[in-house]
């Protein structure tokens, strides 16, 4: 086992050798000198650039935050196929109603009270309270229930 070992260790450092001994392409290490020289080694991105995102993001994070607080709003509610029939309002009206015309007899008392009314009170005597007599009520008096045991 230790010779395969030592057989994959020396496989893998012919094939490594082989990567190094390979030199540059002529001149790239020119080009690339004067690439530095001309353009500057630099960030790839100005610090001002860094700033817009970092401000950008700061929007957004303010923008998520003031939606998540707005009042949601009131939930719409349906009313299902079986609903209540609506209750009718009364509405006042400005003198009583009369249903139908006066009878003859009403119209004939109608016109007596308004053509006598001294004769009306004394018909119908002195207006005095009505007496009622006080109520009372009996005592109660329930019996206790015979001590069975429930459902005999």
């Amino acid at each position: 086992m230790q010779e395969d070992k030592d057989r994959l260790d020396l496989l893998i450092d012919s094939a490594l050798a082989s990567y190094t001994s390979r030199s540059a392409p002529l001149g790239l290490e020119a080009r690339v000198l004067r690439r530095i020289r001309t353009e500057g080694v630099g960030p790839g991105w100005p610090v001002w650039r860094w700033i817009l995102v970092a401000a950008a993001c700061c929007l957004l994070a303010g923008l998520a935050v003031w939606i998540r607080r707005a009042p949601a709003p009131a939930p719409v509610v349906q009313r299902s196929a079986v609903s209540k029939p609506p209750v009718p309002t009364l509405q006042r009206r400005r003198a009583h109603p009369t249903a139908s015309a006066l009878t003859p007899q009403e119209r004939a008392l109608l016109t007596f009270v308004n053509d006598a009314p001294e004769q009306v009170l004394q018909m119908s005597g002195p207006m005095q309270p009505l007496e009622i007599e006080p109520l009372s009520i009996d005592m109660l008096d329930v019996q206790p229930l015979p001590d069975q045991p429930f459902g005999e």
